[in-house]
Parts: C-alpha cells; sequence; structure tokens
C-alpha cells in the first residue's frame, strides 16, 4: 500500500504541474504533435502483404526515436523449428498490384506456399485475405540415444482483415484459422527405450480467432476512445494417452478513453478483461494448474496514465492494476513508468519501470514451446518489476550506440525440462515437455551499435549479458512428486546472447542479408539416476549463421534462396529436441 501511494501521489504531481502549463495552441499542430493509436493486429500474422521498396534519396539529418528493447526475459528460441526465415517478396517499382504469390522448396521436405490478395482497398475500406503454408518431412539425429527420427511439421494459416473509415471512427474486423500438425519426434529419455522413433504421438492442434473493434478518430476536443472485442479458440486434438485433448476458450475485451489536456498532455485509462474457458478439464491425477478443482479463469486490468510531450522529452505515467479470479484471487498493483529526455543533440537519455501478469494461454505458450505436454496449462507468471535505463548516442547520422541496464523480478516463471510426469512407465511414445516454476530475478545489461547508409548497407551488433537468479516455488514440480532438483537454475535460458546482422542492396535488384545469432551458456533439468533426482547438465550453445538473397528479375517476378545454419551446429532448440543440420530453399515470388 505504500508503494501504491507513491504512484497515486506521483500521478497527482504531474496532474497539477500539466495544469498551469500555457493555454492550448493551434490545434493543428496538436494533432500533429499527439497521435495515440492502439493497434489491432489479428492473434494470427497476417500472411503477408506486398511490399514496395522506397525511392533512395539523400539522407535528412534527423532525431531517430528510442527502440526500447525487449528483454522483459531473455530471447528464447521460437516454439516451433525454423523451417525458413521468410524473406517478404521485394518490388523495385511503386505498382498497383493487388496480390502476391510465393513459393518455395528445400531439403528436409521443407516448403513454402504464401499468398495474400487485396480484395478491396479503397479511401474508405479495405480486405484484405491471405495464405500461409510451411511444411517439413525429414530426419534428425537423437544424441543421446544414437536414433534418427523423423521431424514432422505441417501449418496453415488463413486470415481475413477488414477495415472501413467511417466519418468519426475506424472499423476494423479481422479474424484466421490455424491448423497445425506435427510429432513429438524427441528423445524419450526415462521412457522404453524400444519405443520405435515412428510410434511419437502425431498431434493436431487448430485454432479459430474473430476480432472486432472500433477506434475514434483523434480529435484535440472532448474525448477519445477505441473498444476491441474478439474470441480465440485452441484445441489439442490428444493428450499424451492418446485421448480427446484439451480444448481452451478465450474471450478478450480490451479499451480505452484518453483526452487532450491543455498543451501537450494526454489524460487517459485503459482496461482489459481476458475470460478463459475449460470446462474443468482434468487428466488422470493432474489438471491444468495442479489441482483437481480447477476452475475457469478470469484477469482484469486498469491502467489510468497520464502523458506528456514536450519538445526535447516525453513522460507517460500511470499504474497498472490486475486483479484474477481463480481457486485463488490475487491482485497485483505495479508502475507503469517510461519517458525520454533528449540531454545533448546527439544523446538521448530513455527509463522504463513497468510490471504486469503475463498469461500463457495454451495458444501462446504453442508459438513459445510446440512440445509441452498436451495435458496442461503453463500457470501465468507476475512481473512484480521490470525496470531499464539506457542512452541513445547518435555522433553522426546513420549510427548509434545504445548502451543500457535492467533489472527484472518475475514471480513463478516457467522453464522447460523433458518428461517429469510421475507415470514414468507408460510407453505412450510422447517427449513432452513439462514446466518448472521459479521466482526470478534477473540483472541484465549490454546494448546495441546500428550502422545504416541510405537503404544500401544495415550494420547492427547486439549483445545482451543475463544473471539469472532463480529460486523454486513450492509447486516447482507440480507433476513430479517427491522430486529432488539439486540448483535451481534458469533451464534452458541463455546467459549470453549475440546477435549480428548484415543488409545490403548494393547491387541494383539484389537485397542480400547475413544474420548469426548466438545463444550461450544454457543448463538443462535432467535425471541423475533413480527416479527423483535432478541435476542441471550443460547444454550446446545455439549457434545460427543464415544467409538470404532475393533478386528481381522483372518488375513482378523474383527469385529468392536462403540457406540456414550454415555452420551445421548440432544443438538442441529444447531439452530433447535437436534442430535441422545445415539446410537450403530456393523458390520464387510473383506480383499480380
Amino acid at each position: 500500500m505504500r508503494l501504491l501511494s507513491i504512484y497515486i501521489l506521483l500521478l497527482a504531481a504531474l496532474c497539477s504541474t500539466t495544469a498551469s502549463a500555457q493555454s492550448k495552441k493551434d490545434s493543428t499542430r496538436l494533432s500533429r504533435e499527439m497521435t495515440l493509436e492502439k493497434d489491432f493486429d489479428p492473434i494470427f500474422r497476417d500472411a503477408g502483404k506486398i511490399n514496395s521498396l522506397p525511392t533512395v534519396t539523400e539522407p535528412k539529418v534527423t532525431k531517430s526515436a528510442i527502440e526500447y528493447s525487449s528483454f522483459s526475459i531473455p530471447v528464447r528460441p521460437k516454439g516451433e523449428f525454423p523451417v525458413l526465415s521468410p524473406i517478404a517478396p521485394r518490388d523495385n517499382t511503386a505498382g498497383n498490384e493487388k496480390g502476391f504469390v510465393r513459393l518455395g522448396a528445400g531439403n528436409y521436405l521443407n516448403t513454402v506456399v504464401q499468398a495474400g490478395y487485396s480484395i478491396l482497398s479503397t479511401s474508405t475500406d479495405n480486405l484484405y485475405i491471405g495464405l500461409d503454408h510451411t511444411s517439413t518431412y525429414g530426419n534428425v539425429h537423437l544424441e543421446k540415444s544414437d536414433k534418427e527420427s523423423k521431424m514432422k511439421l505441417n501449418k496453415e494459416e488463413l486470415s481475413l482483415d477488414y477495415k472501413h473509415q467511417f466519418k468519426a471512427l475506424e472499423l476494423k474486423v479481422d479474424g484466421g484459422f490455424m491448423n497445425r500438425g506435427f510429432n513429438y519426434f524427441g528423445e524419450n529419455y526415462y521412457r522404453d527405450a524400444n519405443i520405435d522413433a515412428e510410434n511419437h504421438l502425431n498431434q493436431l492442434q487448430q485454432g479459430f480467432d474473430m476480432n472486432i473493434g472500433v477506434r475514434s478518430s483523434i480529435a484535440p476536443e472532448g474525448f477519445n476512445y477505441y473498444l476491441r472485442t474478439g474470441y480465440n479458440a485452441f484445441w489439442n486434438k490428444f493428450d499424451v494417452n492418446r485421448a480427446d485433448g484439451l480444448k481452451e476458450n478465450h474471450f478478450r475485451t480490451e479499451g480505452g478513453i484518453f483526452s487532450f489536456f491543455q498543451e501537450n498532455t494526454i489524460i487517459g485509462i485503459d482496461g482489459a478483461m481476458s475470460n478463459y474457458l475449460y470446462g474443468n478439464h482434468s487428466v488422470g491425477n493432474t489438471t491444468l494448474f495442479g489441482t483437481k478443482d480447477f476452475n475457469d479463469y478470469t484477469l482484469l486490468h486498469m491502467n489510468p496514465y497520464i502523458e506528456i510531450k514536450k519538445e526535447n522529452a516525453r513522460l507517460r505515467a500511470g499504474i497498472n492494476t490486475f486483479y484474477s479470479f481463480n481457486k485463488e484471487e490475487k491482485a497485483l498493483v505495479t508502475p507503469d513508468i517510461e519517458g525520454e529526455l533528449e540531454l545533448l543533440k546527439q544523446v538521448q537519455l530513455y527509463a522504463f519501470m513497468k510490471g504486469q501478469v503475463n498469461e500463457h494461454s495454451l495458444a501462446a505458450i504453442s508459438r513459445e514451446n510446440l512440445y509441452v505436454s498436451p495435458d496442461i496449462r503453463i500457470q501465468d507468471s507476475r512481473t512484480q518489476f521490470h525496470g531499464e535505463l539506457g542512452f541513445k548516442i547518435t555522433p553522426f547520422n546513420g549510427f548509434y550506440i545504445q548502451p543500457l541496464i535492467g533489472y527484472e523480478s518475475i514471480n513463478n516463471q516457467h522453464y522447460y525440462a523433458l518428461n517429469l510426469k510421475n507415470s514414468l512407465s507408460l510407453n505412450t511414445g510422447v517427449s513432452e515437455q513439462y514446466p518448472v516454476y521459479a521466482d526470478l530475478k534477473n540483472l541484465y545489461w549490454g546494448g546495441t551499435v546500428r550502422y545504416q547508409y541510405q537503404k544500401m548497407i544495415d550494420l547492427s551488433a547486439t549483445f545482451i549479458q543475463n544473471n539469472e537468479k532463480t529460486e523454486l516455488t513450492d509447486d516447482a514440480m507440480l507433476y513430479r512428486s517427491g522430486a529432488i532438483i539439486e540448483e535451481s537454475k534458469p533451464f534452458n535460458s541463455p546467459a549470453s546472447e549475440l546477435t549480428l546482422s548484415v543488409s545490403t542492396q548494393i547491387v541494383p535488384k539484389l537485397d542480400l542479408s547475413i544474420d548469426y545469432y548466438l545463444g550461450a551458456g544454457r543448463e538443462a533439468l535432467v535425471l541423475n539416476g533413480g527416479s527423483t533426482k535432478f541435476v542441471a547438465e550443460e547444454m550446446e550453445d545455439i549457434n545460427e549463421l543464415n544467409l538470404n538473397a532475393s533478386y528481381a528479375l522483372l518488375d513482378k517476378l523474383s527469385i529468392w534462396g536462403e540457406v540456414n545454419n550454415i555452420l551445421n551446429r548440432k544443438y538442441e532448440i529444447f531439452q530433447g529436441y535437436p534442430t535441422q543440420g545445415i539446410r537450403f530453399m530456393l523458390g520464387a515470388s510473383y506480383r499480380f
């Protein structure tokens, strides 16, 4: 309560200061400087939009915006193994094309089909449909069991996006359908070693989402608002015993209202409500949260704030309040403060302090780790505090250095370990991942260096050093009674991360890019004899070098290619799940 009182006093002081500011000036200037918009991104990604390569012009000396870091937790590998890193279709002319088709194929039977078409595009109406298909069907080598295993993945996404501009508001309706088939091809460390790799469970996941939202046109006087509501259904066809899988119904409503107050100031409030429905689904002796009487789940969020923007500074100050209704009702109140200040013409300071409840829906977790057990729903975590301080130094146009330091405290953070369930005798052929819960405190530091010259070259390097300290929670291993973990670690999370990127358009019509990522200092949680003792074991570094190229043969036809994991490094994305070796893909894209 003492901390909450401090935040309220801070907001009151800011309001008092703003009230004495100079009177309103020209509303046109106000609208130009204080544009506030809310994104209406569908849950499923668009398959891709037509991109046009801008005309190269002489650079102008401008003040670049601060790029806030995204290190709320250390970077984690994507839940799906990388089949490819798609290159969006490029265009060397402005063009009036409405659609595109992009095809590609490579080793491991990796394939991609992407298409998009703008059915309607006027000053008031836009209707777009997109399709995205990726698949793979190739063998990977399981190091510990010294066996070959067939990695299968087949995914299709269909998205629809409609927008209508009324005189005083914007209406947006979007939706999508996802169909994803894959197998749990990883190691079975603690189960029958004679299980045939082809007996791995073939899972089918499907999802559907529909959203509708409205947003008022920005008005310098009166109230501005936005409101959005949506429904997302996600389900697994099977559980680990090949019985009916778990289905999640997620209803989410969010909205906000804000108003310009005197000069360069916004006062507003945002709110959201998430409702999760599972029908008290339980599997065997465990359920979604490790209790037999799991109830449907509701989370409320309220965020009052004030935002002030001056010529050389910006400040947003508010309070994040969360309240969850589950078996145990829990509240969380955190600061919501961020700001920027131009110290010198070439030096900007930025800082933020935030906190939040991290919702771990089935759909969200499937994007993080595709191979988590289909029987469970990962518990939500709570970021009690996340603060960061950084500088952006721009000694000359096109080049900047951005050092940063930050600290975060997260309760009930989840990590992954393989096959933790008690029923080790079940020869299900499912190499599932299970959560391990710990409270996390992380002091991290690092920064970014970037240089851009026109559209010809873009060089960047980012390094982050994490210093994670974890303490296992009372429910650290809900699905493994009597387990003993010798030492708590941030399992599977890299201690050091380095990202290098080079892209160039020096040769006309040819785009080239090289990317490198290093994730070092990872450890896995493994069983060390017996049936209850677990220890940390070093994992191979993620060491990935990729090359992408695209060449415009004609105005509307381009060919492209890429080579991923050029160094052919053998490492596991998650414990027991190795990545593909060196892989290549060739293809073409056509605009029409």
